[in-house]
């Protein structure tokens, strides 16, 4: 999948989701969002690896959760991208993929 599908799929969810809270999506609002995921994230990290309480979680659990947190700060950084119209797909490869063909 390219991010630029994945972008508009997780926008679409997105959209969903602010519809059903009564939110409107604005850069703000998924500034906000994305830090409050990637203090989650962070949270789930320090439980994987044993430097936070894993409140009785299984290992599989642990992961299965980073795991999530991670897809969800990743989900809200692309719906941010395509609520500015970006091109992710092209981002990535200006700021990441062009050093791959030196």
């Amino acid at each position: 999948m390219e991010l630029q599908d994945a972008a508009e799929q997780v926008s679409r969810v997105t959209r969903s989701y602010c519809s059903k809270i009564d939110v409107e999506p604005s850069n703000e609002w998924f500034l906000l969002k994305i830090q409050e995921e990637l203090g989650e994230l962070v949270q789930c990290y320090l439980e994987l690896n044993h430097k936070s309480r894993a409140r009785g979680k299984t290992e599989t659990e642990l992961r299965d959760n980073f795991e999530a947190e991670l897809a969800d700060v990743l989900g809200l950084v692309l719906s941010m991208g395509k609520h500015n119209d970006m091109d992710m797909d092209q981002a990535i490869y200006n700021k990441w993929l062009k050093w791959l063909n030196d």
